[in-house]
């Protein structure tokens, strides 16, 4: 196994940082980031703890193949106690935060308490500092990676931070790693919001071995071979997940206008073929991973000519398009980055916003009671301003920013019925009918 064996715990309340041994008999019964995340949320968080308490404890893990050169092998999990749902929460991000979290020496960080005022955690080599982080309050992900690395003076710090809407208390908001690498689901965010930490920084300079590694590069060398043979792998380096979009459409399940149908009519405008021809620049790829399936991409036309970013995947090109009825490739990409900025979830976002256009269709939700915007299905400047009221929390904004069954339960008026979610956690945009 390439496992470190070690788990850095950080005490935010008192700055107490200690390295502990992880048992090896852990690491072989509870595999994975997630694995070792569930298990020790489970022993240390009791039931009755408020998620956006100091007393939640929210943990970073590995895998035992993160770090080495097995495709795909660039994720993280993100865990604790969800202020969505209030039960399990846990979010998984690739790009390259997981692995250099290995080189550092760590399986896991734990992170306890809450600091006293905005911090940000330094972990470098085996050994960690909370550093002062009154200087990003209010930046955006971007802004904070960006400000981060060049105030260590290493381009190849990892940075994993929230943005402005966990700041804010958004309960679905995430952390995110490389920009736009996001470990956005169950709100792991505002519980990384509630103890004052901003950000998470990085860098290793250790190294990885198998215990066989002419086995281990026998094996690389047949899966990428198999990979790479493969009849899909063309359109996935190309395509990625946004394939999707055209491939449920034919399918009769690409949720639209809020799961009232599974066909979108404009679905092959926005679609990831449409995106690869207008948009693309060039691929980008994650650590280690044989299918670099996300891509570079800058809008030429319209009135969001100019955006750059990287991405989006499924959810995000899917959730700002078809789930709100619109057309506009360039605005759905935009409502992508206004999330990735602020460090929002995608598909909560959307569909707490669609869940109001349909709100809005059917005459429970009035003009004035959305602070005066037209919430018609395709209105994608409502949506950019409705995004940007969530994040600040401002007006009806303030309303979805909980969550679509919290957001029912404030509106009434049996809203409940419209609201697209499991255990308050909002679904992914696949229609399940199909």
């Amino acid at each position: 196994m390439s496992y470190c064996r070690k788990a850095l715990r950080v005490n935010l309340t008192n700055g107490k940082i200690d390295v502990e041994d992880i048992p090896e008999r852990i690491l072989l019964d509870y595999i994975g980031g997630r694995g070792i995340n569930m298990k020790r949320l489970y022993e240390d968080v009791p039931p009755g703890v408020d998620p956006l308490s100091p007393e939640n404890v929210l943990y970073f893990g590995v895998g035992p193949l993160t770090g080495t050169l097995f495709p795909g092998s660039g994720r993280l999990n993100i865990s604790a106690k969800s202020p969505l749902t209030g039960i399990l929460g846990d979010s998984n991000a690739g790009g390259f935060f997981g692995p250099e979290l290995k080189f550092a020496g760590f399986d896991q960080l734990i992170i306890e308490g809450k600091a006293p005022g905005p911090s940000y955690l330094y972990v470098q080599d085996g050994k960690a500092e909370i550093r002062d982080a009154r200087h990003l309050q209010g930046l955006d992900v971007f802004a904070t990676q960006e400000q981060i690395i060049k105030e260590l003076r290493d381009s190849r710090v990892q940075v994993a931070c929230i943005g402005p809407a966990a700041e804010n208390g958004v309960r679905f908001s995430g952390v995110f790693c490389n920009l736009v690498r996001a470990a956005a689901r169950t709100g792991m965010g505002a519980v990384m919001a509630s103890k004052n930490l901003k950000a998470v920084a990085v860098r290793g300079t250790g190294s990885l071995a198998p215990k066989s590694v002419a086995h281990f590069a026998q094996l690389l060398a047949e899966l990428d071979e198999t990979i790479t043979q493969h009849v899909e792998y063309q359109p996935r380096m190309m395509l990625g997940t946004t394939r999707l979009v055209h491939a449920l459409n034919e399918a009769g399940c690409l949720a639209t206008r809020h799961f009232q149908t599974g066909r979108f009519e404009a679905a092959e405008e926005v679609s990831g073929e449409a995106l690869a021809e207008k948009y693309r620049k060039k691929g980008k790829g994650c650590f280690a991973c044989t299918i670099p399936c996300s891509r570079f991409f800058e809008v030429t036309d319209g009135p969001h000519k100019g955006l750059k970013s990287e991405g989006p995947e499924f959810e995000g090109l899917a959730g700002f398009s078809s789930r709100v009825g619109v057309s506009d490739l360039g605005a759905a990409l935009k409502a992508v980055d206004l999330c990735n900025r602020y460090g929002m979830d995608v598909i909560s976002a959307s569909e707490c916003i669609s869940f109001a256009m349909e709100l809005y269709q059917r005459g429970i939700l009035h003009r004035d009671e959305v602070d005066g915007l037209d919430l018609s299905w395709g209105n994608s400047d409502a949506v950019l301003l409705l995004l940007e009221k969530i994040a600040r929390r401002e007006g009806f904004g303030d309303v979805l920013a909980d969550g679509v069954g919290k957001a029912a339960d404030r509106i009434g008026r049996g809203s409940s019925k419209y609201a697209m979610h499991v255990k308050g956690l909002e679904i992914f945009q696949a229609d399940p009918r199909g």
